[in-house]
This record gives structure tokens, sequence and C-alpha cells, in this order.
């Protein structure tokens, strides 16, 4: 991950997008379907069962290691959609169209693949 600097700090490249976003926590099902968008393996549910915070968990390990709780929450949510944005921006991501797009070719996941 390329990381930018500003006045000799280090910052991540969502951190303009994540300030500019005001939205509260969305429902699970659409957290699921930009998971999957964004290259992790996680079947749709719509509930927040043990996959999705197994999944939920691994994403803030990876983007937001200062609170890695498996909590759904605005901040995770935020750099979600800003890594969409910024890095899928093929993903255009629509809700209501993304579960079958996904569907027909997942995404890789280096991340969560097993051997």
């Amino acid at each position: 991950m390329r990381k930018e600097s500003v006045h000799g700090m280090t910052r991540r490249p969502w951190t303009d997008i994540v300030s500019n976003i005001g939205m509260t926590r969305p429902d699970i099902a659409l957290i699921q379907r930009a998971l999957l968008a964004y290259g992790y393996r996680i079947e749709e549910t719509g509930e927040n069962d043990p996959q999705t915070r197994f999944v939920v968990r691994a994403f803030q390990m990876h983007f937001r290691p200062s609170d890695h709780s498996g909590r759904i929450d605005q901040e995770t949510s935020a750099i979600l959609f800003a890594l969409i944005e910024k890095y899928r921006p093929e993903a255009k991501f629509d809700a209501s169209k993304q579960q079958s797009a996904n569907q027909a070719t997942p995404p890789r996941n280096h991340f969560l693949e097993t051997a």
C-alpha cells in the first residue's frame, strides 16, 4: 500500500475520502457485497454472522489495526468504500448490481485464500 507524505507525516491514501464521508453504518448485506467487491471471500447472508465478523476483522487488521473488533462501524465502512472508490474504480459499486456481477467471477483474495 503506497502511503503519501503530508508535512513530513505519513498518511494512508484514503484519508481524504474518509474525512469527506459523513455516512452512517450501512446494512450488513451492503457491507458483505462491498467486501466481496474488494476481494474478500464472503457469502452475502445479510446477517452479522461469524463469517462476517471474521472477514470484517481481517479487513480491520489490514486497514485499521488500531481497532480490529470485527464490528461494522462508521470508520470501517468509510475505509472500505474509500478503498473501492480509489483502487477498484471498475467496480462502480452499485449495491443492486454488485451481487450478480461478483457471483459470475469471484475476485481473487490473496489475504484469505486457503492453500
